[in-house]
């Protein structure tokens, strides 16, 4: 069996860890900080008085990095 043909390995959290074995670990990861600042300038929108913006997605989007081990 060979890790990389055989079995895929997906980490959570794009630590810097995950790119220093080999194979080298691909990850998904979340923008926190986007995230959390379209929440306050959603907040900030509803406490005067205006529509929260129609643009802007409340929800985090995941990213994927593929690196070796996918």
């Amino acid at each position: 069996m060979k890790r990389t043909d055989d079995i895929t390995v997906v980490g959570s959290g794009d630590i810097p860890f995950g790119a220093v074995p080999r194979p080298r670990l691909t990850t998904t990861f979340f923008d926190l900080p986007s995230a959390a600042a379209a929440v306050g300038t959603t907040i900030e929108r509803l406490l005067a008085g205006q529509d929260p913006a129609p643009a802007s997605p409340l929800t985090a989007q995941p990213h994927l990095i593929t690196r070796d081990s996918a």
